[in-house]
């Protein structure tokens, strides 16, 4: 007997046209995103509505709603992307210069010529790319200027707080021993003798994104800016991820992470210590490696790693009033005891560390308690003598030092005379408040 309707395969589909586009089914597809081919028209459509979504969700923008935006711009392939979509969604629903999403956009750049001379013409470049655009502002920032406090541009700008580590700083012992310093050089030789001092690549790798985080968050409080965009992208946020955990950040992870192109003609190549090195010459480059190496294998490893990471949720007791003085994330509080039970160690070295260190100064800084694991790991790859500019905000930096009980601020540093902690001055005046 004859069946009228056609048997039903119960084996596989047969696989898409590889050689088509997956979207138009017309054009010859000249990249693969994940195990999808697009053509470059539909592959710009389709992440810019995908951007377009889920920015404007997560912002909860309205005409009566207008943020200040503040992009950073390395020149890279992921931040010169950014920089359109930003743009792109800004004009899209209001395209008139009186009626714009965004009441200010301002798209910022690191000048790091002073670590890397051979970009010393990406700035110039990366002018022109953000001024080719109708409406976004170009701020150039270079990276010596983390040894400013304020406006580098303006009278108000004064000299950071300096910080050189003493002989005497221990990473066995978990003690990290600093005196303020009065350094008359300038602030670019000051940069390059802190790199310079530094031994291993990854510690390099580890200040160079502490002055950029610092730097960004900055400036964007000088604008006003509410929003920062950065252009990392899962597969950066991934390698993120393991490096983080590898350094000794996993306990800060939670808050660290929250929530070659043919498509564009002016793309910059980001200067990097590790450019041109073997993979294992730093723990970010064998992560890229190991991650990168996967992901063309098996195309969900990033969004795993991202999506565990996501996950994450701060530890029960997390205070995140103390800030790291380097890289202002978490303090943890086990440090000492946590080194103590990893560190192998003879009575000898400890009788030779405490011997190098001698008598205390009244002016020396024991700031131990006030340094993540992560930064006292970096700290112990600098040699003595080198200076530190404080990355937390001044006020802050002068309540940990009042707070600390061993040295007093004078006029010297611009506070006007002896500090009190934040607790010192509620207890003085605990007398004239109104009870709850």
């Amino acid at each position: 007997m004859c069946d009228v309707n056609p048997p039903v395969s119960q084996g596989r589909l047969p696989k898409r046209n590889n050689h088509i586009c997956h979207k138009c089914n017309v054009a010859k597809p000249t990249l693969k995103s994940r195990h999808t081919y697009y053509c470059q028209p539909c592959f710009e459509v389709a992440f810019g509505n995908k951007f377009r979504a889920q920015v404007g969700k997560a912002l909860k923008l309205s005409p009566r709603r207008k943020p200040r935006v503040f992009l950073a711009l390395s020149g890279g392939t992921s931040s010169r992307a950014l920089l359109d979509l930003v743009y792109n969604f800004s004009k899209l629903d209001y395209p008139t210069a009186n009626n714009q999403k965004f009441e200010k956009f301002i798209v910022c750049h690191i000048n790091e010529s002073a670590l890397f001379p051979n970009s010393t013409g990406n700035a110039d470049i990366l002018r022109g790319m953000v001024e080719a655009y109708d409406g976004p502002t170009y701020d150039e920032v270079p990276l010596e200027s983390a040894f400013h406090v304020g406006d580098t541009e303006s009278n108000d700008s004064i000299p950071a707080p300096l910080l050189r580590i003493n002989e005497g700083s221990s990473y066995v012992d978990s003690e990290y021993l600093f005196t303020l310093s009065r350094s008359e050089e300038s602030f670019r030789a000051k940069l390059q003798a802190l790199f310079a001092a530094t031994k291993k690549l990854t510690a390099k790798e580890e200040l160079l994104a502490d002055l950029r985080t610092s730097l960004l968050l900055q400036r964007a409080r000088q604008h006003g800016c509410e929003l920062v965009f950065l252009g990392d992208t899962c597969t950066r946020l991934a390698i993120r991820v393991i490096a983080l955990t590898s350094r000794g950040r996993g306990y800060s992870l939670p808050v660290e992470l929250g929530d070659g192109s043919q498509w564009f003609k002016e793309v910059v190549t980001p200067p990097s210590f590790t450019t041109g090195l073997p993979v294992k010459a730093s723990i970010d480059r064998l992560t890229e490696d190991f991650i990168v190496g996967l992901d063309r294998d098996f195309p969900s490893t990033t969004s795993a790693v991202t999506r565990t990471a996501a996950k994450l949720t701060p530890r029960d007791g997390l205070d995140l009033r103390k800030q790291c003085l380097l890289c202002l994330m978490p303090v943890e509080t086990d440090i000492p005891q946590w080194k103590s039970d990893i560190t192998v160690r003879t009575n000898t070295d400890s009788q030779s560390t405490k011997d190098a260190q001698g008598p205390s100064s009244p002016s020396t800084l024991n700031l131990t308690s006030h340094l993540c694991y992560a930064c006292q790991n970096t700290l112990s790859e600098l040699a003595p003598g080198v200076d530190l500019p404080t990355l937390v905000p001044p006020t802050y930096f002068e309540e940990t030092i009042a707070g600390l009980g061993q040295l007093g601020l004078t006029e010297e540093h611009g506070t006007g005379g002896a500090l009190m902690s934040s607790e010192a001055m509620k207890a003085s005046i605990q007398d004239f408040l109104l009870d709850d």
